[in-house]
């Protein structure tokens, strides 16, 4: 029996942070549309 992932190995932790990472983000682009405090500003130009 084979290991989960078999020749390509176990992608859960990869997985997981390509998660946390897309979580990072869309709480970053969420509070630079609604001007909190603290969140990055887009360029002006």
């Amino acid at each position: 029996m084979e290991r989960a992932g078999g020749k390509h190995g176990n992608k859960g932790a990869d997985a997981a942070l390509a998660a946390v990472e897309s979580a990072r983000l869309a709480r970053e682009i969420r509070g630079s549309t609604r001007g909190e405090p603290g969140a990055p500003q887009a360029p002006s130009g």
